[in-house]
């Protein structure tokens, strides 16, 4: 192939799908410092060595890198200092609002903590008082009996938040006979519905007791009969009884206990009995007739310190109250008994969602932590519990804080202290996300600043390399214009000269016309005859040359936009190789190049059996061997390609003529047709393809035929490779000077094959071992079309509708606003017996039709127009506009779109508008021809479906001249 596109040896490329790859540049890679914005590829000089030449450039450009470098900087700096800031100070407003919030939840705690308990000793005061005036004078006591208790114990519990309120009378063995009193209580609870076993022990009924170091094995439950005055071996100064007769329920198994058998309890009773006796002493002469104050159980009340219940878990307290008869203030005749359950007294003190609280409830002898869980207490343990970090911000409370001059009684502090967990439930994560945003905010703020910049120096790369690719193609397009329009102005100025009998050259070696002075002058006509004859030739078919250089650029242009169409049919593709290296024969024999084809099956193996045919034998010059024919196996003969023909044949045309241009003489090009029978898989016939009508079914899939063309031409190197298909390469005069031609068939090429959902790929060995192209495509089966037979009646019928034969003589109107081309369309068209008219623009086509057509019906023998050739581009109105309106006048012959505008958009809006097809200019009579005989016919019978078949006789006349 080519010598400017020469790969390394065993480089191998294969052509994507895509378009061909572009040949990027970074940002100022064009411009240097000699002071040209782009070298000129035609003269790849380097750019000047001298630094200082290049001082200006650098300078900008190291000032451009710094202001870039100083201003991202900021932009960071700045978002380091927002993020930092932002994030200390939101942290601050959450610790603060966390230490606010624990404040007002402590606050609330203590004091709803404290309200509780003053509840609860309120409650204990408010039946001592109770019974106090039930039985306001000292002598019922201890034989008292209050109805209802029971149900106002429970009334009064739920008020002041306890479980119970017991009553213990004080019996004084010395004072008040033991026996009677059991007797009474006995006959209490007999009568009042007490469950049985009231009071009642294995010794039998009375108070009871149960102390250490007594011997109690003679009874089951180990209660011992308490009915004897006991100082407990000198430990107290009292001796009285103190059994519990009522609590809040009338089943309870400890109904008759005495209270001072158990230290615990004897301590807090002793306690209180010591404080009534010293108020009973001292306090009438202080306070006079000040009853109130007299009747006050405050200054003797005891506050247990804490235990734990039995049947409770937990630390508790009790409440001991005196019980002065309200006639008898000095008196004590009693005491109420309250349990306080401390968990009880740290329910709900702060709402719900508080979690994480620790609350620590102590005396001078003991402490307990509980933890508050979503408003509830659960105990933590014994001692102080809390967070060291949290003493700063610990709140207190006296739970207890009422008078008392009992040196028993204790008081209970309670001390809150936050958790990490509580003040972790301030700590979110708006703070990061804050700092976040902001260095988000001026990363993009920056990735925008650095998008922009990259877009504005792409743009001016982007701008710089279009005006490079400008330059490019101009300079191509010149060379590959003004190269073939140098042979035609050329050998036409020769033409014209010797038309006009110009003087021919004096030197017989230069002379082309001069003879030998002994040759006759009819030799001498001959071989000037000869010599025009060849001139026009040359001029022919650089014109030519010329024209396909604009097709291939035209072709160019629709595969790179993906608007290249492709008339789907069956093409006999084995036929189609066979014919295209057919037409490639007499100019291999002229470059002494031997072109074989080979027809393999699908595992490489040549068929011998008329599978080979040699295509040019330099030697011989014989084209019998070609014009035997090669047939492929039979099993193949029904496979096809469903494309389109002609777009492949030029694929093939391309492929071989680049071969032979670069393969030197006796060199050889193989040509081998290999059946892939799982080849292109996943191929899928388009939508727009119509079967025929033979074919019931779509077309079964037959593997692939895979076509190559091996040279033995120069080769390529591996960098060539890379380059093949790049657009640089289409437009670079330099590298296409070597084999001529516009360099844009490979590319036209790979975008055809690959629309028919084939592939190209290129190999070569390098510089000297010629190179193979290797075109892959699709294969399909197709059902047999059905033989056809006709009987008389069917050909009579076929006779009968059969069309006569096209005049050879047509009128046709040639309407273009260039006179050169109207006189010379002109003059060949009446040189082939045609009668032509003419018109300058669309106004007057537009009048030339409505004057013939009225001519049409005042005059029978008036000859229509039958045929228009309307130029696209013209002043005052264009061709499709022009178009248009004569369809609408009612004109049904044939309209040709004769133009330079060959672009699809261009063609579509031409036909869209009436005419029957474009041929792009310079026009040929042989395709006018062949364009009449084609859609005469088809324009007929349009044109008469479109009248509904209502055509008068003078309408007919426009078709039947």
């Amino acid at each position: 192939m080519s010598t400017d596109l020469l790969p390394q040896v065993g480089s191998t490329i294969t052509i994507p799908s895509g378009g061909p790859e572009e040949e990027g540049s970074n940002y100022g890679d064009k411009s240097t410092c000699s002071g040209s914005m782009m070298s000129n590829s035609a003269d790849p000089s380097p750019p000047p060595s001298d630094a200082s030449s290049c001082s200006c450039p650098q300078v900008r450009l190291t000032r451009t890198v710094l202001l870039r470098t100083v201003f991202v900087l900021s932009l960071a700096t700045a978002a380091a200092m927002c993020s930092s800031t932002s994030y200390t100070v939101i942290s601050r407003l959450e610790t603060d609002v966390g230490r606010e919030t624990y404040e007002s939840v402590a606050a609330s705690a203590v004091q709803g903590a404290q309200a509780i308990a003053h509840r609860k000793i309120e409650g204990g005061l408010f039946m001592a008082s109770i019974m106090s005036f039930a039985f306001p004078d000292a002598h019922q006591w201890p034989f008292v009996e209050l109805y209802g208790y029971t149900e106002l114990n429970k009334q009064l519990a739920g008020m002041s938040l306890s479980n119970e309120h017991g009553l213990a009378p004080l019996v004084d063995p010395d004072k008040v006979n033991v026996s009677a009193f059991e007797d009474f209580m006995d006959n209490m609870y007999r009568t009042k519905d007490f469950e049985d076993h009231v009071g009642y022990s294995d010794f039998g009924f009375g108070i009871w007791k149960k102390e250490v170091g007594v011997n109690t094995t003679q009874y089951k439950d180990g209660r011992l009969h308490d009915t004897e005055p006991n100082d407990y071996n000198g430990t107290s100064n009292h001796t009285a009884l103190v059994p519990l007769i009522e609590v809040g329920h009338k089943r309870s198994k400890h109904l008759l206990v005495n209270l001072r058998a158990e230290p615990f309890r004897r301590a807090a009773v002793d306690s209180m009995l010591d404080c009534a006796n010293y108020h009973e002493d001292k306090m009438p002469t202080m306070l006079g007739n000040n009853t109130d104050e007299k009747n006050s159980s405050r200054p003797c009340l005891v506050v247990s310190d804490m235990f734990e219940l039995l049947h409770v878990k937990g630390p508790a307290g009790l409440i001991y109250t005196p019980v002065y008869p309200a006639h008898d203030p000095n008196t004590l005749v009693g005491i109420t008994s309250t349990v306080i359950l401390w968990e009880d007294v740290l329910k709900n003190i702060v709402p719900d969602y508080v979690d994480g609280l620790i609350c620590v409830i102590s005396t001078d002898t003991q402490t307990y932590s509980f933890d508050i869980q979503h408003g509830q207490p659960v105990l933590l343990g014994d001692g102080d519990l809390h967070e060291i970090a949290f003493d700063h911000l610990a709140r207190s409370v006296v739970l207890d804080d009422y008078m008392t001059e009992s040196e028993a009684s204790v008081k209970y502090v309670l001390t809150v202290y936050p958790t990490t967990k509580m003040m972790s439930a301030f700590r979110t994560s708006s703070p990061w996300v804050v700092a976040l945003g902001f260095v988000l905010t001026i990363a993009i703020c920056t990735g925008i600043f650095l998008t922009y910049d990259w877009l504005m120096r792409y743009e001016v790369s982007y701008r710089q390399n279009i005006m490079e690719i400008k330059r490019q193609y101009m300079r191509f397009v010149s060379h590959e214009i003004r190269t073939p329009l140098n042979t035609v102005v050329m050998g036409l100025e020769l033409i014209e000269d010797e038309l006009r009998g110009g003087k021919k050259p004096s030197s017989p070696q230069h002379n082309l016309f001069s003879c030998d002075q002994a040759s006759s002058s009819a030799d001498a006509k001959k071989k000037e005859d000869t010599f025009l004859h060849e001139v026009c030739v040359d001029v022919q078919e650089n014109a030519n040359t010329a024209v396909q250089m604009l097709n291939d650029i035209l072709d160019y242009d629709k595969v790179e936009s993906s608007t290249l169409k492709l008339e789907l049919d069956n093409v006999p593709i084995w036929t189609l190789i066979s014919k295209t290296i057919q037409q490639f024969q007499v100019q291999a024999l002229g470059s002494h190049v031997a072109l074989r084809l080979k027809q393999d099956d699908s595992r490489g193996r040549p068929k011998s059996l008329n599978g080979e045919a040699h295509l040019g034998r330099p030697r011989s010059g014989s084209l019998r061997d070609f014009e035997s024919g090669v047939h492929c196996a039979a099993e193949l003969e029904a496979t096809t390609v469903i494309g389109d023909g002609t777009k492949l044949g030029q694929v093939f045309r391309n492929i071989i003529s680049n071969a032979l241009k670069f393969t030197p003489p006796d060199g050889t090009i193989n040509v081998r047709a290999i059946h892939v029978r799982d080849g292109l898989p996943s191929y899928q016939l388009p939508s727009s393809y119509n079967p025929t009508d033979y074919e019931s079914q779509q077309p079964r899939r037959a593997g692939s035929i895979r076509i190559q063309f091996k040279d033995s031409g120069v080769g390529m190197t591996r960098e060539q490779l890379g380059k093949l298909f790049n657009e640089g390469i289409q437009f670079d005069v330099n590298r296409l000077q070597n084999g001529g031609g516009s360099g844009l068939g490979l590319v036209i090429s790979k975008g055809i094959v690959e629309q028919h959902g084939g592939t190209v790929s290129v190999t070569s060995g390098g510089i000297g071992h010629g190179t193979t192209f290797t075109v892959e495509l699709p294969l399909f089966h197709l059902p047999s079309e059905p033989s056809k037979t006709m009987d008389d009646s069917t050909a009579a019928s076929i006779v009968s509708v059969e069309e006569p034969p096209e005049p050879t003589e047509r009128r046709v109107l040639v309407v273009d606003d260039v006179m050169s081309n109207r006189k010379m369309l002109v003059r060949l068209l009446e040189r082939a017996g045609h009668t032509c008219d003419t018109a300058t623009n669309g106004e007057a086509a537009i009048r030339a039709v409505e004057g013939d057509i009225g001519a049409v019906i005042e005059d029978r023998n008036h000859v229509p127009f039958d045929c228009i050739l309307m130029d696209y581009e013209m002043p005052i109105m264009n061709g499709p506009d022009a178009t248009e309106r004569i369809r609408d006048l009612g004109f049904g012959g044939l309209i040709l779109g004769v133009t330079g505008n060959v672009l699809a958009e261009d063609t579509d809006h031409f036909l869209s508008k009436g005419a029957d097809e474009i041929i792009a200019k310079p026009v040929k009579i042989a395709k006018l021809q062949e364009s009449w005989e084609r859609l005469t016919p088809s324009r007929k019978r349009k044109w008469s479906e479109s009248k509904d078949g209502n055509v008068d006789s003078q309408q007919q006349r426009l078709f039947d001249v």
